[in-house]
């Protein structure tokens, strides 16, 4: 499942729904509006496969790795998060959520850094292998 958290705008959530993606949202599909972000992470851990995007940095942890799903902070302007999205899920590394899940990832115009579950070691992909 592909959530956002609410502080993707509306508009970007449709625009990658426009491009064939079905993403719910925090506060619009699931839960409710100004969840705590421990709540987040409670409910991320109770369930399997998710890959939650948010714009809020003190997702970016380390220790927030687990088997059962993927986050991705977006470090990009609010009215591109659905391209750098779209442009994620296309990488070669990244296109299964099997690929993806274990890792708590940052997505800047020029890299993606990452760590996955049992690593210690950031790992860096320079952002022009996506395009």
């Amino acid at each position: 499942m592909l959530l956002l958290d609410e502080n993707i705008t509306k508009d970007q959530k449709e625009l990658l729904e426009k491009w064939g993606y079905h993403p719910k949202q925090i506060g619009v599909d699931l839960k409710y509006k100004g969840i705590a972000d421990e709540n987040i992470i409670t409910f991320l851990r109770s369930s399997k496969n998710i890959l939650f995007v948010t714009r809020d940095s003190d997702f970016y942890k380390n220790q927030l790795c687990h088997p059962a799903f993927c986050i991705v902070f977006l470090e990009v302007d609010r009215s591109e998060c659905a391209f750098f999205v779209r442009k994620f899920l296309s990488h070669k590394k990244f296109k299964s959520n099997k690929q993806r899940v274990g890792k708590v990832i940052k997505l800047t115009q020029t890299i993606i850094s990452y760590w996955e579950v049992n690593s210690k070691e950031l790992m860096v992909i320079k952002w022009m292998n996506l395009i």
